[in-house]
């Protein structure tokens, strides 16, 4: 029973400290801002950037990979710096604001009034294997809304949908590895975000 028992000891102490975990590593987007329009170029209406919303696979900083159009997978050890939501969000609204398109960019949670507002549903944020090449995607369907006065019985305020379109960009990875991923990736959201 004692040898039992040592064995045991000796091979859940080696079980236990073989192999060191990889170390986490974090990636992010990065790409340059769009040009500021022309003041006279400027739309003279506000809007307001609600929250991007997406999947509950996509509400994850793991980077997401596909073999298929049918299979997804999370890699263990790959995050981005925040969810794909949150990065399509910070991205978002720093391409508003930095090009100048509308007179007036209102945070989603403020109480302001506005003319437009603009939601985002994440789709796709991945990375695709198609065998010989690798690719980045991002899907995203874009809806903006008109902001009716408000109903006086309800308070409630109207929306009518104005625009509402489908993006989606390929690109494709100079390599095999996750930061030329990041670099595809910053790509994809630079071109659809445009």
């Amino acid at each position: 029973a004692k040898l039992l028992c040592a064995s045991m000891c000796v091979f859940l102490w080696a079980g236990c400290g073989g192999t060191p975990q990889p170390e986490l590593q974090y990636y992010t987007l990065s790409y340059d801002p769009p040009q500021k329009i022309a003041r006279n170029a400027q739309l003279p209406v506000s809007i307001r950037v609600n929250p991007v919303q997406s999947t509950s696979f996509y509400r994850t900083p793991r980077i997401a990979y596909a073999t298929s159009s049918y299979t997804r997978g999370l890699y263990n050890y790959y995050y981005w710096e925040d969810p794909a939501d949150k990065l399509l969000q910070s991205y978002i609204i720093r391409n508003l604001r930095d090009a100048g398109v509308f007179s007036d960019l209102i945070s989603s949670n403020s109480s302001l009034p506005c003319q437009l507002s603009l939601t985002l549903f994440v789709n796709e944020f991945v990375e695709m294997d198609r065998g010989v090449d690798r690719y980045s995607i991002v899907s995203f369907l874009a809806t903006v809304e008109y902001e009716t006065d408000s109903i006086p019985i309800t308070g409630q305020t109207n929306h009518l949908i104005i625009f509402q379109k489908q993006y989606q960009v390929e690109t494709k990875l100079e390599a095999k590895t996750l930061t030329a991923l990041a670099k595809a990736m910053s790509q994809s959201v630079s071109v659809a975000s445009a």
